[in-house]
């Protein structure tokens, strides 16, 4: 509250320092009496009360916090009554410039008004957004994330910015040319050529500047927009699997193929708008100044308003924005699931399905980006009219200034040209916190992301245990994080080095998360679970997955040859090395028979091979890297009896001195494991061999068995 009060006073003084007329409250009341708007002062006085008056209401209110958020609600009408006061008091200024012989007083009180005005603005948004105003500093946060993301490429951007800078001198030199040319064109005599040159010559080099600055500027865009797509992609790769949970694959390609492009170019934008506009103002305006400071005032009575019309606008198209985000997100999902399950979608004759929800959501699209075209043509209207009703005044009151003999026609034919320059220059530095703020809203996303460090977290393991083998699951909970509905519940295990383990159980009891829980794909809620009596998470990401290998019941293999497939993602991986775990897993069975052998493309998902030669090799693909535990997850239930001979063939050549996990709801391929562990709501309710389960006819492992038994007899 110290510099409130100090600009309180300050305001005082300063007020009554430059009204001399008044030399007590005497003079003041007689000026009361006697006002006569054309020259008197004392309404200046007033506004100094009406400033004070609208801050010491809310510095009180604001202490009863019951009304504060009143006072928010309606805080625009105390910026519009502020706004108000610092227009009487340049209009005041105008007014008395005409009527008073020397109206200096009235000068320093109408920048005193105006800069109190201004600062009691800023006072009343301070007291009433204390602690709250959360967004706007989130909306700092992330033009400052977007600066730094600039700042990466500031190599690429320095010769462009030397253009620009150059640019910018020539912008300034321009209108004193242009004035010089004009003095030459009015003189009475012979014409002197020199300066309309000079001034023609400027403008060429200002041309080629340009031009050159555009191309450099535009590969520098390039250039940071394919960085950040790597930055972004490679955020979304160390995601936790729960933020794939959460969030589909076509908006996730969406923040990459368009709002990183949006991003990059921001900045840059920004900063060429702002360097080369701000210098138009400053040359134009000194040459406005030089014409008529009294019409160069008129400007000020329509930016202000222009700004508060830009302001609202921009946060309206902000929230559009990112509407319009997750809209175009949600069309990307449909079509990505459309075009991935294309076989699905003809086998049910869902076409005219599939082209219902995707009319919905572009309906829903075209409804938002409507808002959006609606608020920017608005926004763009009412620009446009504020300056047009600047114009007005400045005809206007140019008319009274040419009648009364203090502008010349040249002068004021000048200050018409350079008007229309500058408010061209302003309307653009108006609409960049619209423009900045659809920007925020359609790159929220990114930001987040890249605000995040993923990779630290996934990357946070060290250890390389020498031990591998023997895995123990001690107290393990877990909950997902969408619903929050625990799966396991206390769960225990233990699994010896070289030993094979089958889990049962009904479905959805928590078999398949307790893999993707070994998979670290998740973290558990509590407990932990040791891979050679070391927690997994703390074993070193790349290591850890080295050791222990997935084959999963709906393989994933990626577009690319049938060699590219086995060995993904190992780099250190051999020629012998594939044909080595090729014969293992009975890949080569049928890759010898296909014409380009290792070299064919097997589809995006592996769609051009069957559903038996996809599962041998995801299981090459599991074994190229040499495991000590291999997690088979209803590795062959989808498969039909011969390509399932083959595969449990394959499984058993390769599983041997490996610790194997084996989760099937075939109970026959579990048969001949060491140990099988029942999991039933969460947890283990029974374990033992084959023979011990089925010695108590109450257990769960003897009734799924029985079923079975009977479905199959």
């Amino acid at each position: 509250m110290r510099l409130l009060d100090f600009l309180i006073l300050l305001d005082l003084i300063v007020t009554s320092y430059f009204l001399d007329h008044y030399r007590c409250v005497k003079d003041i009341f007689l000026a009361v009496y006697n006002y006569k708007y054309t020259t008197s002062h004392v309404d200046f006085v007033v506004l100094f009360f009406i400033r004070q008056l609208v801050i010491l209401y809310i510095r009180k209110t604001v202490r009863q916090a019951w009304k504060i958020q009143k006072i928010r609600d309606s805080i625009w009408r105390y910026y519009c009554l502020l706004f108000i006061c610092g227009l009487a008091a340049i209009v005041k200024l105008l007014v008395l410039d005409f009527f008073v012989e020397k109206p200096e007083s009235a000068l320093w009180s109408t920048v005193a008004a105006v800069f109190f005005t201004i600062s009691s603005i800023f006072i009343v948004r301070s007291l009433t957004s204390d602690g709250i105003e959360n967004e706007e500093s989130g909306s700092f946060a992330l033009f400052r994330t977007i600066f730094n993301i600039h700042i990466k490429h500031w190599n690429a951007f320095r010769l462009p910015y030397l253009l620009l800078a150059a640019e910018c001198v020539c912008f300034l030199y321009e209108p004193i040319l242009y004035k010089r040319m004009q003095s030459d064109m009015f003189r009475d005599g012979p014409h002197d050529l020199s300066s309309c040159v000079k001034w023609q010559l400027v403008r060429l080099v200002t041309i080629i500047l340009l031009s050159t600055k555009e191309y450099y500027m535009g590969l520098a865009k390039l250039r940071a927009t394919v960085d950040l797509r790597n930055s972004v992609h490679e955020n979304i790769l160390h995601q936790p699997i729960s933020f794939f949970d959460q969030n589909q694959s076509g908006e996730l390609s969406t923040l990459l193929s368009s709002n990183c492009g949006t991003i990059a170019s921001y900045t840059p934008e920004l900063i060429a708008s702002v360097a080369t506009d701000v210098f138009m103002v400053i040359g134009d305006g000194m040459l406005l100044l030089t014409c008529s400071w009294q019409l160069t005032l008129t400007i000020l009575l329509s930016a202000p308003a222009i700004s508060f019309v830009s302001i609202y606008f921009g946060n309206e198209r902000k929230m559009i924005s990112e509407e319009t985000v997750a809209s175009d997100s949600r069309c990307s999902g449909i079509t990505g699931e459309a075009f991935s399950g294309a076989r699905t979608i003809r086998s049910m004759a869902a076409e005219s399905n599939e082209l219902r929800r995707y009319n919905l959501v572009n309906e829903e699209y075209y409804n938002i980006r409507s808002k959006d075209v609606g608020s920017d043509s608005s926004h763009g209207f009412l620009v446009n009219f504020g300056w047009r009703i600047d114009s007005l005044l400045i005809y206007w009151y140019g008319h009274y200034l040419r009648k009364y003999n203090r502008l010349d026609g040249q002068e004021f034919h000048t200050f018409v040209i350079y008007h229309f320059r500058a408010i061209y220059a302003l309307t653009r530095l108006i609409k960049l916190h619209s423009e900045g703020m659809k920007t925020i809203g359609k790159s929220n996303k990114v930001l987040d992301l890249l605000s995040s460090d993923p990779k630290s977290k996934l990357l946070s393991g060290t250890e390389k245990p020498s031990v591998i083998g023997g895995i123990t699951i001690e107290d393990v909970d877990f909950a997902y994080e969408i619903d929050g509905k625990r799966i396991l519940k206390s769960l225990n295990l233990s699994i010896a080095p070289g030993q094979t383990v089958a889990l049962v159980g009904p479905s959805g009891h928590g078999k398949s998360t307790l893999v993707s829980l070994l998979q670290r794909f998740y973290s558990p809620s509590s407990g932990r679970i040791l891979l050679g009596g070391t927690p997994i998470e703390n074993i070193d990401h790349k290591f850890y997955h080295s050791k222990v290998a997935l084959v999963a019941q709906e393989p994933v293999l990626f577009s690319g040859t049938i060699r590219e497939n086995i060995l993904y993602g190992y780099d250190e991986g051999s020629e012998e090395d594939m044909m080595r775990v090729a014969r293992m897993a009975n890949v080569d069975e049928f890759v010898s028979k296909m014409a380009d052998g290792y070299d064919t493309d097997c589809g995006e998902r592996g769609v051009r091979l069957s559903g038996g030669q996809k599962q041998r090799v995801a299981i090459a693909r599991a074994l190229v890297r040499n495991p000590q535990v291999l997690i088979l997850d209803e590795a062959t239930s989808a498969l039909d009896v011969e390509s399932e001979a083959l595969v449990q063939e394959a499984l058993s050549r390769c599983s041997q001195d490996m610790t194997v996990l084996v989760i099937a709801h075939r109970l026959s391929t579990v048969r001949n494991a060491d140990k099988i562990a029942v999991i039933e709501n969460g947890s283990v309710s029974a374990q033992g061999t084959h023979e011990e389960l089925m010695e108590n006819s109450e257990g769960t492992y003897f009734k799924l068995v029985t079923r079975q038994s009977n479905v199959i007899g």
